[in-house]
C-alpha cells in the first residue's frame, strides 16, 4: 500500500520498474492480474484492486530555483452513501483546472446530468470528456496562436450504489478507455 507508492514514487526509472509496460501517449500503463497501474507524467496513479481502489497524487505544478508552485490535482466529488467519484489530473493546469471547474459549476444544474446524478461511471467518464472538448473548442486556437499545446489527461474513478468500482482515463481530445 503506502510503503509500495512511496517506493515508486522515489524511483529513477520507472521503465526499469515496469519492463513490460506499454507506453503510449506519455503515460506507462503495467497490467496484471489483480490490478492496473496507470501513470500519468508519474504524477497522478490510480490502482483498481479487487478491494477498491487507491488514487495518490501531487500538487506541485512547476518548480525553479525559488519557486515551487502548488495546485491540489485530487478532485472528490461524492454523494453520502451512493457515490465517489475521484478526478486526478495532468498536464496544462489551466486547461484541467477549467474542466474541473465547469464540472462544479454543473452539479447545481437540476435538469441536467452531472457527476452526482449520473447512473453509471462511464457516464461520469463521458461526461469528463465532454467538457474536455468544450474547453477545446474555447481555448485551442488560443493556445495554438501561442504555440502552447492542448495537453491535458484526467484519470477519472470510483464507484456508484450499484456498479463495481472502475477507472477511466481521459485522454485531451475528450475519448477515453476503461482500465479493468
Amino acid at each position: 500500500g503506502t510503503a509500495f507508492l512511496r517506493q515508486l514514487f522515489r524511483l529513477k526509472n520507472l521503465s526499469v520498474f515496469l519492463s513490460s509496460a506499454i507506453i503510449q501517449n506519455g503515460m506507462i500503463c503495467f497490467l496484471q492480474t489483480f490490478y492496473v497501474l496507470i501513470i500519468i507524467m508519474t504524477y497522478c496513479v490510480g490502482f483498481l484492486l479487487e478491494e477498491g481502489m487507491v488514487f495518490a497524487s501531487d500538487t506541485r505544478t512547476n518548480a525553479g530555483l525559488d519557486q515551487v508552485a502548488i495546485a491540489s490535482k485530487m478532485h472528490i466529488f461524492e454523494v453520502k452513501n451512493e457515490r465517489v467519484i475521484v478526478l486526478l489530473t495532468a498536464g496544462n493546469l489551466a486547461i484541467t483546472q477549467s474542466v474541473v471547474n465547469s464540472l462544479k459549476l454543473k452539479l447545481s444544474d437540476t435538469e441536467n446530468k452531472h457527476l452526482n446524478n449520473v447512473g453509471s461511471l462511464f457516464e461520469a467518464a463521458a461526461l469528463v470528456g465532454d467538457e474536455m472538448r468544450a474547453t477545446f473548442a474555447r481555448d485551442g486556437s488560443f493556445l495554438k496562436d501561442h504555440d502552447i499545446d492542448f495537453n491535458a489527461s484526467i484519470l477519472i474513478g470510483g464507484q456508484i450504489k450499484g456498479e463495481v468500482p472502475r477507472l477511466f482515463n481521459v485522454y485531451a481530445a475528450g475519448n477515453f478507455i476503461e482500465i479493468n
